[in-house]
């Protein structure tokens, strides 16, 4: 049981999709709620509105899942990666905030 473990248990493993799944969340909710207009406009529409920064935060919740499953399933290096994934978002929501 440990061999699996062990395999995964490195920060790339977890700061990879610390980085996409937020994005993916993102582009999940921009879908669904924008659902006619192309991802260009989107942003405009965010950017115009000056949400970007408070969807941006929303999307990065998703890493507190998947912090605690890579934590619980494979070790502490890969939820160390989802870590610094998300104080990556956190230094790019901060600019954004102070932009706008």
């Amino acid at each position: 049981m440990n061999a699996p473990k062990n395999k995964f248990n490195h920060f790339l493993a977890g700061f990879i999709p610390g980085l996409l799944i937020p994005f993916l969340c993102f582009l999940w909710w921009s879908k669904i709620f924008v659902a006619q207009a192309s991802m260009r406009e989107i942003v405009a529409l965010l950017q115009q509105l000056n949400l970007t920064s408070k969807i941006l935060s929303l999307s990065v919740f998703s890493n507190l899942a998947v912090f605690f499953l890579l934590l619980w399933s494979i070790g502490e290096k890969a939820a160390r990666g989802v870590l610094a994934a998300t104080f990556v978002y956190a230094i790019v929501i901060i600019i954004l905030k102070s932009q706008g």
